[in-house]
């Protein structure tokens, strides 16, 4: 798999024991929302993958959404 060179993404792979799906749901009740990585894929994703936008949060939302993100999984 090629690395990102840069941009305002940050590209995660989890563990395969985390249920994306069911952390998506319960981190949108937090006001926490992220991109599912299979979405981004043209056939069945190689991994766990989830995609966080960094452009336009604060440095302060963006650790609060980690944490509460870490929390949750």
């Amino acid at each position: 798999m090629a690395e990102p060179l840069g941009g305002y993404m940050l590209w995660t792979q989890l563990p395969d024991s985390v249920d994306l799906a069911e952390v998506k749901v319960l981190a949108r009740a937090t006001g926490v929302v992220f991109c599912a990585g299979d979405v981004f894929f043209p056939a069945k994703a190689p991994g766990n993958f989830m995609r966080l936008n960094c452009a336009k949060a604060s440095e302060e939302e963006l650790v609060r959404g980690l944490e509460i993100l870490g929390s949750l999984m």
